[in-house]
Formats: structure tokens, sequence, C-alpha cells
């Protein structure tokens, strides 16, 4: 009797075990957004996203920030930020991050580039997660910009619905907030 109890129990265990680990694990995200300014020039938009103090006027999660480290040259800007926001959805939940942000253009084809990576920290840093972006703009033959976003993020599987309404929210707000800055 013992002995199938233990086993039982010892069974039950390693279920639930796994089933947990499954629903912890992490997964790879994708998601992709563009906006179209009128009548601005690609370098106009691109030096405007490029400087992180616009990101608290553009995404309302933001709460503060510190740039950490910069470095600039004719071409390109490298700079490292630490920030904390919220989430849009739960305000009370507050996570803190570490972003590494790339700045670069291609004269040739008059695409301007902004890449980074950022470890999304939850529970005082017990819990992070990782992403990455890359925010291409350039000029159309309509004489205006089009921006396009890719972002890759992680998350677990069991948040994943939550985690992709997060991203939904932000980058709406971030080429929303970008389109009626430049449309004034």
């Amino acid at each position: 009797m013992f002995r199938e109890t233990y086993k039982k129990h010892c069974a039950l265990l390693l279920i639930s075990v796994i089933i947990i680990g499954c629903l912890l694990k992490i997964e790879e995200y994708d998601y992709s957004a563009s906006v179209e300014i009128l009548e601005r020039r690609a370098d106009e938009v691109w030096t405007f996203m490029a400087n992180f103090s616009n990101m608290k006027h553009l995404n309302p999660t933001i709460i503060s920030f510190e740039i950490v480290s910069e470095i600039k040259n004719v071409n390109s800007w490298k700079y490292s930020v630490k920030y904390e926001e919220r989430l849009s959805h739960w305000p009370y939940v507050r996570n803190y991050a570490t972003a590494n942000i790339v700045t670069d253009f291609n004269y040739s084809d008059d695409i301007h580039f902004i890449n980074s990576t950022h470890r999304t920290c939850f529970l005082k840093n017990t819990f992070c997660l990782e992403s990455k972006g890359t925010f291409l703009i350039h000029s159309n033959l309509l004489n205006s910009v089009v921006c396009k976003e890719h972002v890759i993020y992680q998350c677990p599987i069991f948040m994943s619905l939550l985690c992709l309404r997060e991203v939904v929210y932000q980058r709406n707000h971030i080429l929303g907030n970008l389109k009626k800055h430049f449309d004034n």
C-alpha cells in the first residue's frame, strides 16, 4: 500500500514538474509594425528617434531613464541606457531594463537604422527576458518617410498573449506618437 502511494506521488510530482517546466519555458516571438510620415526627411525622423530622451514622449510606459555610456562619431551613435517602465495593462508592475542602442545609416540607399538589444528584468532582477529591435527609416518617392520596426522578444509560453499585448501597445503608441510629433 505504501509503495503504491509513493509511486503515485512520484508520478504526480514528475507530471507537475513537466507541466510547470513547459509553462515557464521561454520562447521567442516577433512583431513588426510601420508608419508613414508625410513631408519629412529620413534624417529628421532618425535624429529624433535615435535620441532616447524622446522615448519618454513616445512611449507612455517609460517612467525614468539614465544614459550610462555613449560613443559618438560622424556616422553613428552607440549608447547604453538603463530605464524603468511599467506594464501598460498592469501599471503597478514595474520592470527595469538595460538597452544597448546603435544608430547608423546607409548613404547610398538613404536608409537609417536604429538597432537595439534590451534585457528587461522583473522581480528584483530574478527573472529577465531579452529582446532585439530594428527600426528602419527611409524616404520614399512621395516626399515622405516610412518607418518600419521589427522586434524579436522572449516570453514564457503561458504569458505569450500578455507579452504580445504589451508589445503591440508600446509599438502602437511609439509609432502613433512619432507620427503626431511630425504631423504638427
